[in-house]
């Protein structure tokens, strides 16, 4: 029902192509996360040990993720203060 309503705005012109395709597939996954669960609990499984492990899996690529881009804020910082280069240095890469 809710991917109807998404196609719907979409042909409407209220949502774009990228929109359309992030929420078709957020819903989509969120369906199948829901379904697991459901049918782990009826089954008498503990899904509490799998999301746990999930969410340290999830932190960890997050954590990782900008490592990249706060290293080089902190290499910006360093150079902003301590001005290693002067007015006519000429550098060479």
């Amino acid at each position: 029902m809710l991917s109807h309503e998404i196609t719907r705005l979409r042909k409407n012109d209220l949502l774009d192509v990228n929109s359309t395709f992030l929420l078709k597939r957020m819903i989509k996954w969120t369906a199948y996360l829901t379904g697991f669960v459901v049918v782990f609990n009826l089954l008498g499984v503990r899904v509490g040990f799998f999301v746990g492990l999930w969410m340290l899996a999830g932190g960890t690529i997050i954590g990782f993720a900008p490592m990249n881009t706060n290293g080089n804020t902190t290499a910006g910082i360093i150079i902003m203060v301590s001005r290693p280069f002067k007015i006519r240095d000429r550098l060479v890469f």
